[in-house]
């Protein structure tokens, strides 16, 4: 009878244990069983995702290198580039809770894009700096016979400043932000949740440099599978033939270069290059390079064995880790006041009658807007916002006078601390009902008050450029011949 109880408790114990096992699969199967896959972008090197099992609403970003596509120069890509990370944020990633740009493997590349990433997601954004490298070589190049042909370059100014014994050249900041700081690449902020990035120890160059920006101005937010980045936080060039012509001592042509290429034409040879700069940072670690010790990461989250295999094909590899990311940016939403913020006001461009006019947004956890013209004058501020998503119009004053157009920049306060500022393009322009159709009928008439938006053209029909304006005292005819008349 004792040993019949003692069979039976032992079967009831193992049916329990079966049926937690039972559970703990559906459990793993239903958190994970969730479509997931990287979508493409127009560009080759950008991808994009939601990692989204049960209470997880992770966007993920994909850049595994800033060495974009060859066949375009680096403005152009990093403008077009620029361009579709801004969409993805006013659209399909939006209503995430927060970020992560996957950087693993990236071993940088073109620092265009990177120098102006950063300001789709930080209020105020501050260019790293450089600092130039002092060496024969260097000097050779920036002070030799080939310096004027690098007038332009930021790092020659700043070897010409040098004495012959220095080892380093005074602090600047790189001319590759002020080939960026104009009005196609100056967005503003996109998202205002909470974002992190998300690297390993083969992030090198430009890469580093990124994460050097968000850890220096944003925040603890550099997730990582390896203590630090590479260490190799410096800018470098290619080995020319004009610098072999000029200084063939210092760099002999490679032997048998003209005859080493592939049946395409491409060159089997890798070409040599030179280090003439290193990134100094600026923020919480103003004053430290990067090159030789890195950037430290915040949280190491090394990959599990689950991560690496996934569970009968039934959920993909790394959720661990973005599950792990997930938490922490809840955390530190929850720490800086990010995780409840929400602003979306499309398009960029706002085309609005002359006179005052609302911006129309969706916001969400700011109490107070302050909005500016590019020089400095308020037109508008609001107190007292709802903090519920929802709707909510910010009465303005006209940008500038009458017809015209300009940029104005949007702050988002909570309890007085600035946690969003972005910028919009605003075109005042007549309603449909004040436009005059000209015609040989047309009675004679006179524009008064003339400024820069005075103008003709076919409304809806033609550019600018086939108009006439007022500019700088006289009409501009097209692009082109001012008359004074």
């Amino acid at each position: 009878m004792v040993e019949t109880k003692k069979i039976e408790r032992q079967q009831l114990f193992q049916k329990a244990v079966t049926l937690l096992k039972e559970e703990e699969e559906q459990d793993i199967k239903q958190r994970y069983n969730v479509p997931f896959e990287w979508h493409k972008t127009d560009i080759n090197n950008i991808m994009w995702g939601i990692w989204a099992p049960k209470t997880k609403n992770l966007g993920l970003i994909r850049i595994p290198s800033f060495a974009l596509q060859d066949e375009i120069d680096a403005k152009t890509i990093s403008i077009a580039a620029l361009k579709i990370l801004r969409k993805l944020m006013v659209n399909e990633l939006k209503d995430t809770t927060s970020i992560v740009i996957d950087v693993r493997g990236n071993n940088g590349g073109s620092v265009l894009l990177e120098r102006v990433l950063p300001q789709l997601f930080m209020p105020d954004y501050k260019p790293i700096r450089g600092q130039g490298v002092a060496n024969k070589v260097t000097n050779a190049i920036m002070r030799g016979s080939l310096s004027s042909t690098l007038q332009r370059h930021s790092s020659q100014k700043s070897t010409s400043k040098l004495d012959d014994e220095s080892d380093y050249k005074p602090i600047y900041v790189p001319n590759d932000f002020e080939l960026l700081s104009g009005p196609q690449v100056t967005v503003g902020q996109a998202y205002v949740r909470p974002v992190g990035i998300f690297s390993d120890g083969r992030c090198t160059s430009a890469c580093e440099s990124l994460l050097a920006d968000f850890q220096d101005l944003y925040g603890d937010v550099i997730f990582g599978e390896d203590i630090q980045s590479a260490g190799a936080g410096a800018t470098s060039f290619h080995i020319s033939t004009e610098i072999e012509t000029e200084l063939p001592k210092m760099f002999p042509p490679i032997p048998y270069r003209q005859e080493l290429f592939y049946f395409s034409g491409k060159a089997i040879t890798e070409p040599m290059t030179g280090v003439y700069r290193h990134d100094i940072r600026v923020g919480v670690h103003d004053g430290q390079k990067i090159e030789d010790i890195g950037v430290k990461t915040n949280y190491v989250i090394r990959p599990r064995l689950e991560d690496l295999v996934p569970y009968n094909g039934n959920y993909p590899s790394e959720h661990h880790q973005f599950d792990s990311i997930s938490d922490l940016l809840y955390g530190f939403g929850i720490e800086t006041g990010r995780f409840d913020l929400h602003f979306i006001a499309e398009p960029f461009t706002l085309v609005v009658p002359v006179g005052n006019f609302d911006i129309v947004a969706e916001t969400q956890g700011m109490d107070e807007f302050i909005v500016a013209s590019e020089h400095g004058k308020t037109i508008a501020h609001v107190k007292n916002v709802p903090t519920k998503r929802g709707e909510f119009r910010i009465p303005c004053s006209p940008v500038q006078p009458g017809i015209s157009e300009g940029r104005i920049i949007i702050s988002g306060l909570k309890k007085g601390k600035v946690l969003m500022r972005t910028i919009r393009e605003v075109k005042h322009q007549p309603t449909l009902p004040s436009y005059i159709h000209l015609s040989i009928d047309t009675p004679q008439f006179k524009l008064q008050n003339k400024n820069a938006g005075t103008g003709i053209k076919h409304a809806g029909k033609s550019t600018d450029i086939q108009g006439w304006n007022y500019h700088s005292g006289g009409w501009r005819f097209g692009n082109g011949l001012i008359s004074k008349n």
